[in-house]
């Protein structure tokens, strides 16, 4: 196929490719108007279990430093943990918050405080970054105020 047929198959396709590009782009710009805004925030935390060989810079992998830094990760998303996230926020009190569990489903039958934990969990996440021993904790929010709170 040369390039003049490869042009003219294009130009005899245009009105499917315009309504294409149309669809695609109101379908975006829909999207973008009708979800949330998302913002995320991270801490980063040192690990002194996992440390580099001070030679050859690479890390060296042992049970015990795997198994440290997978505790440390589910920690961060632990009820006991993220209730007291919730505390320290001072949630229990936020009449949105009220509001919102009050309108939650009816077979939600969660107490109040493991209900804003559930929150705090299903936003978190917890990642070692590769090649180092930090620990990056993040936790994605509606607003970027409450991100950065609870990623404090």
């Amino acid at each position: 196929m040369s390039f003049l047929q490869l042009s003219r198959l294009i130009w005899a396709s245009r009105m499917l490719v315009l309504i294409g590009v149309v669809v695609t782009f109101t379908g975006a710009v829909t999207a973008g108007m009708i979800l949330p805004p998302r913002y995320k925030a991270n801490a980063r935390v040192m690990l002194n279990v996992v440390k580099p060989d001070p030679v050859t810079g690479e890390i060296i992998a042992s049970q015990f430093a795997r198994a440290y830094t997978r505790t440390q990760t589910e920690l961060i998303r632990d009820y006991q943990i993220a209730g007291r996230v919730v505390d320290m926020l001072g949630w229990a009190s936020a009449p949105e918050m009220v509001a919102q569990y009050e309108s939650r489903r009816a077979d939600d039958l969660r107490d109040f405080r493991s209900w804003m934990a559930q929150i705090v969990i299903d936003n978190t996440g917890a990642s070692l970054i590769e090649g180092s021993n930090i620990l990056d904790i993040s936790y994605t929010s509606s607003s970027p105020a409450g991100a950065a709170a609870v990623a404090k």
